[in-house]
Order: C-alpha cells, then sequence, then structure tokens
C-alpha cells in the first residue's frame, strides 16, 4: 500500500507523481504479481491545506498505473456529512472512526480487484 502524504507542498505535483511513478516500477521489477494499492491523501478541513491537497488528488486522478488499484480516500471523505468535523479532531487528524472507514474502503479495493 502507497498512501500518499497531506505534507507534500514543497514537492511540485509532477515531481509527486513520478516518485510514485518510480516507486510502482521498483516494487514491479523486485516481483511482478504484487498488488500494489495507492492511497490517495485525504483532505484537510483547513483550507489553505486543502488546496494544495485538492491539486495533487487532480494531478493522481489524471495519472494511469497498469494494474494498480486507487482508493480515493480524499473523495470519500469530502463526500461525508459535515466531514470537516465528523471525520477530523484539532482540524488536522483524522478520527478513529475515520481510519475505520479507510481500512474497510483499502480491504474492499484489495479483495474486489482481479
Amino acid at each position: 500500500i502507497i498512501w500518499t502524504g497531506r505534507n507534500e507542498g514543497n514537492i511540485a505535483n509532477e515531481e509527486s507523481v513520478q516518485n510514485i511513478t518510480q516507486t510502482i516500477e521498483n516494487i514491479r521489477r523486485k516481483n511482478k504479481k504484487t498488488k500494489i494499492v495507492l492511497v490517495f491523501p485525504a483532505p484537510s478541513p483547513i483550507e489553505k491545506y486543502d488546496n494544495p491537497i485538492d491539486s495533487l488528488v487532480k494531478k493522481l486522478r489524471q495519472s494511469k498505473w497498469q494494474n494498480v488499484v486507487t482508493v480515493d480516500i480524499n473523495k470519500y471523505i469530502k463526500q461525508q456529512k459535515n466531514w470537516e468535523t465528523t471525520m477530523f479532531y484539532k482540524d488536522y487528524a483524522l478520527t478513529d472512526d475515520a481510519y475505520l472507514q479507510i481500512v474497510k474502503l483499502i480491504n474492499e479495493a484489495v479483495f474486489n480487484s482481479k
């Protein structure tokens, strides 16, 4: 599982995508059968932090990797009612319930993919 971070603001989106691509290629060189799951970063309830995260997520959504399962927790979280307060505490940390939901999403993606 590759879970991209929310603190990549000092790295250009293109470089982040390139780093992820290189990581995927390195894993594939070691074992072609390894199931790779890419988890997009969670949003932030603080707009000034969320804007760069959104920009990275848009770039990730445009990217295509062969035989990589993607889990867009950014989209999932933002679809939850009052996500800023129900999924986060102290304006930055995911709640225990948010993590439980994320684990469930990852499990579903892993076990429902080819």
